[in-house]
């Protein structure tokens, strides 16, 4: 039986939601990587020992700062720079039976691969990566940093390498980090405007790949979430 290479879980709250998530891997996965974006470590104690992560090398960031979506997909590239793919889950969805194996069959170096709730569950291919780059973190903390990277693989003449799963994913809530936390969702009502204002001065610019590899520290410190 083949395998997924690694798995990126970034997680900001809802730790019960990251358990669940776990519990339904039903497919080998050889590099689990959770990167703590709370600067809490509230990880359940025993989430390692699932019999479904036996054979998984499971490793946890404690990041100190909240690194963000694009961020956290990054850190996550970065760590296995070696990959021919990359598979990205959200704590608030589980997978329903098969669908991981479905997501390890469909995936490769020159596919992005979308399940049924799209950027919930993907895997990006690592020739897409040297094409395209990395996740534009200028998105922070969250909200259009997916779309904008399908702008980008568009605008690149790439279409025929995006797939569409049907792999199962069970949503618990959409959007639940901001929904579960009242001071979060009144945080993105400030962040989430200025991120898409930014991915549209993008677009009409005609230039997608616009400031992707400058990091604007202060946008970071204005878009912060968590207190300081």
């Amino acid at each position: 039986m083949d395998s997924i290479p690694v798995a990126i879980v970034p997680v900001l709250n809802r730790f019960d939601m990251l358990e669940q998530l776990i519990k339904s891997i039903d497919y080998p996965i050889d590099n689990l990587l959770i990167i703590d974006n709370s600067n809490s470590y509230q990880f359940p104690e025993n989430f390692e020992v699932h019999e479904n992560l036996a054979n998984t090398k499971c490793q946890i960031l404690n990041m100190p700062a909240n690194m963000g979506v694009a961020g956290s997909w990054n850190l996550g590239i970065k760590c296995f720079p070696h990959a021919p793919y990359w598979l990205f889950m959200s704590n608030d969805n589980h997978w329903l039976p098969g669908g991981l194996e479905e997501m390890q069959r469909l995936s490769g170096p020159d596919k992005l691969v979308m399940s049924n709730l799209a950027w919930n569950g993907f895997s990006l291919g690592s020739d897409i990566v040297k094409k395209i780059g990395l996740f534009d973190e200028n998105f922070h903390p969250a909200y259009s940093e997916d779309s904008d990277y399908m702008l980008r693989i568009r605008f690149a003449g790439l279409d025929d390498h995006i797939a569409w799963s049907t792999a199962p994913i069970y949503q618990v809530q959409a959007s639940l980090t901001v929904h579960s936390d009242r001071k979060f969702y009144e945080k993105n009502v400030f962040t989430n405007k200025r991120n898409a204002d930014y991915r549209i001065a993008k677009t009409v610019a005609d230039n997608p790949h616009l400031n992707c590899m400058q990091y604007d520290l202060q946008r970071r410190i204005d878009h912060e979430w968590l207190d300081r």
